[in-house]
């Protein structure tokens, strides 16, 4: 199995979305949603990625960099699953770091920077954000095939114009709601990959790359579900490294080393993770995107909601993976540039065009109310608006703030 999907630590309370906010005197904001926005098409360049790491299940907060995604193994069909857990332990980020949850964002940047001897200049940056972040506003704006569930992004200003999004999270624990059915999702991604060599009792990969989003650079993290052997990997085959691995006792090495601490770069104060470097930096062009379907799904998959995913980091290959109650038939696999897409992609300018527009009149906004503000966009009960936070708390530390002058 390629990651604990059975993890489960003490989690932290359920928050509720208006939680620290200043709700007497209503909200500073109500935005209306984007009218049709003319002009070119919504490009992303200069792509480049930055950063990455992995969260173990160790007790104690370890990250693993740049560590890797766990790997493709291309079984033979069919095959079969079982169904996913009733209840799993999700958003290490937030439940780790719960006051500064972009914390490991610039730390596994920081780190990788340092391998490459490439530093990064934040000072650059318009935006630092979650691809989640993206996608709900994204929703909110109508550019999607899905409406929104009620969403919060915490807002901040770095330096002189830099925006930090960071979503709030409300539920730390992933669970089948009531009618849904059987999921088998988490249980695929989990018997179609191994874990990478030194990334053993992982429980999440997450990747962190910077573009040109037609004007505005972006620096986005988001969670990778797999990623393609590499030619050296694929020519010993997959399966036999996972059985390699399996015989040396990978696994329990790196546990004991992040007990003991061998081998690990402790934080600089109790409250930081610590910091394993292992792992492999993957290229762009082997990330992938996994996801299931039921045979008997009465309709078509939603492009138009999984499209922007693929978009807001640049992952180039989407595998979907049909079943009938867990047992797999067949995967159909696209690429992010298929002609078949085409018309998915052309449809999707239309959001696209609206998001880029409100995240232009946010970062005015963040860069009018200052650094000492602090500020959330809440999406609730149909209407999004932005309010002040209670609490002047920063979502970094002040020596990562200073990154940004």
């Amino acid at each position: 199995m390629s990651r604990d999907i059975h993890f489960s630590p003490p989690t932290r309370a359920n928050q509720h979305i208006m939680s620290g906010l200043r709700q007497h005197s209503g909200p500073i904001r109500t935005f209306v949603k984007p009218e049709e926005v003319d002009g070119p098409d919504v490009v992303i360049t200069d792509l480049k990625y930055i950063g990455s790491y992995n969260w173990t299940n160790n007790e104690t907060p370890t990250m693993i960099v740049p560590g890797s995604p766990p790997i493709w193994r291309e079984r033979p069909l069919p095959f079969s699953v079982p169904p996913d857990p009733s209840s799993m332990f999700i958003e290490p980020d937030a439940h780790w770091l719960l006051m500064t949850p972009l914390y490991a964002l610039l730390r596994a940047v920081g780190v990788v920077a340092e391998m490459n001897a490439d530093p990064m200049d934040w000072r650059s940056v318009d935006l630092v954000t979650d691809r989640n972040c993206l996608r709900n506003l994204l929703r909110w704006c109508g550019g999607s095939g899905k409406k929104p569930r009620d969403f919060r992004i915490d807002l901040q200003l770095a330096g002189q114009h830099t925006m930090l999004f960071s979503r709030f999270v409300t539920n730390y624990r992933h669970g089948v709601g009531a009618g849904v059915g059987q999921t088998y999702g988490f249980s695929f991604e989990n018997e179609s990959t191994i874990p990478a060599p030194g990334c053993e009792n992982s429980i999440e990969h997450a990747r962190i790359v910077k573009y040109n989003l037609s004007g505005m650079n972006l620096v986005v993290r988001f969670e990778v579900d797999a990623c393609l052997a590499s030619p050296a990997q694929s020519s010993t085959g997959v399966d036999d490294l996972a059985s390699t691995m399996s015989d040396l006792s990978i696994s329990s090495d790196v546990h004991s080393d992040a007990i003991r601490g061998t081998g690990v770069n402790r934080g600089s104060s109790p409250n930081e993770p610590r910091i394993i470097r292992a792992g492999t930096q993957v290229p762009d062009d082997a990330i992938v995107e996994l996801a299931t379907r039921s045979e008997t799904s009465p309709k078509p998959f939603d492009w138009a909601n999984s499209y922007p995913q693929l978009f807001f980091s640049q992952t180039p290959h989407h595998f979907l993976a049909m079943h009938s109650a867990g047992h797999i038939s067949h995967i159909i696999k696209h690429h992010i540039d298929d002609p078949d897409l085409r018309e998915v992609k052309q449809r999707a300018q239309r959001g696209f065009k609206k998001l880029k527009r409100l995240l232009e009149d946010i970062q005015d906004i963040v860069i009018e109310k200052g650094k000492s503000s602090r500020l959330s966009l809440v999406y609730r009960q149909g209407t999004l608006a932005l309010y002040e936070r209670a609490s002047q708390g920063s979502y970094l530390p002040a020596h990562m703030l200073k990154q940004f002058d």
